[in-house]
């Protein structure tokens, strides 16, 4: 199945943005360690690699989808600040209902 192009409304500049290029890097960082660690020719490798590296924008996708906790270790200092707001305030919630 092919997949659209969607434009994506990405907060470009914000902490978040920061800290989902972490996520990125290390997504492309470990797809590159797969591919290096096949022995396979030229061509293959280079197959491999488009089959493990994907858009920016699924990428992204996989980040909304992702949990503060997940976030956690690629997130900037302040937005990390914010995650573990978004968690504490997630977790009295979660408490509140327990109680009711």
């Amino acid at each position: 199945m092919q997949r659209a192009y969607q434009k994506v409304p990405y907060p470009l500049g914000s902490e978040e943005w920061k800290s989902f290029v972490n996520f990125a890097k290390a997504f492309y960082r470990e797809a590159v360690e797969i591919a290096k660690a096949s022995s396979v020719d030229v061509e293959s490798y280079r197959a491999l690699l488009n089959a493990t590296v994907s858009p920016l924008v699924y990428v992204w996708e996989q980040w909304q989808l992702m949990g503060s906790e997940k976030r956690l270790p690629y997130a900037t200092e302040e937005y990390r600040k914010v995650l573990e707001r978004h968690m504490g305030e997630a977790k009295k919630i979660s408490e509140q209902i327990g109680k009711a």
